[in-house]
């Protein structure tokens, strides 16, 4: 993806250097082309607090695994990373996620047997209507509704209502 698209601006955030990476010299290899590349930008570890700001200012958000069976469905799903995308209102494209299976309108899943560059390549051609307001805001508002704080509701209501 960052070399089909030489004029779009890849963002990586995160922990990441050559001590904490696998023994496998493949990553390391990864690392030194993302660091070769003049549309990339590894901003590093930063803050958790401090997400939210930066994904206000991307257009589309990534989350990419290796996805070639059910094992790596459920291995790779990071429902934690998707629900603070979706808390931004941007457009995310994804590898399949099972737990969005029925919400497919607020992530642009790439199918278990498609890739995420045919997924992005499509996300891309409609990144404008993607990003309508109508949309951020249907995302916000299903990320906001599944926050811990809601989920804790639902539990102690759950409770309440129990006879034990």
């Amino acid at each position: 993806l960052i070399y089909k698209y030489p004029k779009v601006e890849f963002y990586f955030i995160g922990g990441y250097n050559t001590s904490n990476l696998s023994k496998i010299n493949l990553e390391k290899k990864i690392l030194d082309e993302l660091q070769k590349a003049s549309n990339v930008n590894l901003i590093g570890q930063i803050e958790s607090k401090y997400i939210p700001s930066y994904l206000m200012k991307f257009d589309v958000l990534l989350c990419a695994y290796k996805v070639e069976n059910k094992q790596d469905v459920a291995q790779h799903s990071n429902l934690h990373k998707i629900m603070e995308y979706l808390g931004s209102g941007r457009t995310i494209v994804t590898s399949y996620v099972e737990e969005f299976k029925n919400n497919e309108d607020l992530l642009e899943m790439a199918q278990p047997y498609e890739t995420i560059e045919r997924c992005f390549d499509e996300t891309m051609s409609k990144t404008i209507e993607m990003n309508a307001p109508a949309l951020q805001q249907k995302r916000i508002e299903f990320a906001q509704s599944n926050a811990y704080e809601e989920q804790l509701k639902k539990i102690q209501n759950i409770i309440l209502k129990s006879d034990f």
